[in-house]
């Protein structure tokens, strides 16, 4: 065994686990990971950070129709990197964050990588005082240049300050089961429950509290693509409720809708296609 969940995942051998003990795992620096790796934590593992943590900031990618800053994630996953992340708690600490609000951060950051996730639970990714404004603080947020997926079963994801998923550009989405929560009303800033550029497949999913009080408005799902791209997402069995958009699909993107329960309004723009049966 090794002190540190960061000592084990850097002496890890390409394709081998690493067993997280069941306790809090205060990590001095963020675990920046750029190998097939899975992370499989005990009943009660919790991957938290320091008052005084290093962070690595993530890689940037470099595309002309996306203006993408470089995140901070307390679990990064990069290099074409298969990450697989089971049973395991990842906590923000709301106030050291505010030393990374400027490029912001994420419970898990993935860049040109293939993440699973499943029983997790991410949380807490926000800033001291809570919200404030601050077009940051993701659950997950995943971005590619090329193919890759972002696999979700069973995963938490609560007390967010911007939003609870982001997977941009070629990032395939799968989620079964889980919710994604965020604050309820307030005045600081609209939240997006699942926001989504490529194919999507969603089923089972609670997603719930995103209203703002103020002239935007937050989302449920957001199906977001860029010009010149197309999207097609397959939504099932899903519940969006107190929010204030359940669904926005835009030009590009094709969303069908099945046997959903939707507390919110359901729109396509600008030639978005939407069915929802």
């Amino acid at each position: 065994p090794y002190a540190t969940v960061e000592e084990a995942v850097e002496n890890a051998t390409d394709g081998s686990t690493v067993t997280v003990a069941g306790k809090v795992h205060v990590l001095n620096k963020n675990l920046v990971i750029d190998k097939d790796l899975t992370l499989k934590g005990e009943d009660g593992a919790v991957l938290t950070f320091a008052d005084n943590a290093t962070f690595t900031e993530g890689p940037k990618l470099n595309l002309s129709t996306e203006g993408l800053a470089a995140y901070y994630g307390i679990v990064t996953a990069t290099s074409n990197a298969k990450v697989t992340l089971e049973n395991l708690t990842v906590q923000g600490n709301v106030k050291a964050a505010a030393s990374y609000s400027h490029s912001g951060y994420a419970a898990v950051y993935a860049v040109n990588a293939d993440v699973t996730m499943t029983d997790c639970v991410l949380k807490d990714i926000t800033f001291e005082g809570h919200l404030k404004g601050m077009q940051t603080g993701f659950g997950i947020y995943a971005v590619a240049d090329s193919s890759k997926t972002l696999t979700l079963d069973n995963v938490v994801i609560e007390n967010f300050n911007k939003a609870g998923i982001v997977a941009r550009n070629a990032i395939e989405l799968d989620i079964k089961g889980g919710r994604v929560t965020g604050w309820g009303k307030n005045k600081y800033i609209c939240q997006n429950g699942i926001q989504f550029e490529g194919k999507a497949t969603i089923t089972g999913t609670v997603i719930s509290d995103l209203v703002y009080d103020g002239e935007n408005d937050s989302v449920a799902l957001y199906n977001v693509v860029r010009d010149g791209t197309t999207s097609t997402s397959t939504i099932q069995n899903v519940t969006c409720s107190n929010v204030d958009y359940a669904i926005i699909v835009y030009a590009g993107g094709t969303m069908t809708v099945t046997d959903s329960t939707l507390d919110g309004e359901a729109h396509a723009y600008d030639g978005g296609t939407l069915t929802i049966q």
